[in-house]
């Protein structure tokens, strides 16, 4: 077996990912992580602390349940998927 030479950051394994976390993770910008945020239909679940403006933050299984409904299996070819959030 051949050890992956692993190109880019890495993530480690945490309960909560920030904005910059979750654009690593998902292969995208922050820009877009931040898009996705802010979006009116099934946006991505960040949350903040009581009383702050700033400091974004995605609980592990609630970004993996957004993932979940937002994406297809590439080897059915996106089949039956017709918009955001669908479940």
């Amino acid at each position: 077996m051949t050890a992956t030479k692993q190109s880019g950051p890495h993530v480690p394994l945490k309960d909560y990912y920030t904005v910059e976390d979750v654009g690593i993770l998902l292969g995208i910008g922050v820009n877009l992580v931040r898009e996705l945020a802010a979006r009116d239909d099934d946006p991505l679940p960040f949350r903040r602390l009581n009383g702050r403006v700033r400091g974004m933050f995605i609980g592990r299984s609630e970004l993996a349940r957004w993932v979940q409904a937002n994406s297809f299996l590439v080897a059915l070819g996106g089949e039956g998927r017709s918009g955001h959030g669908e479940r």
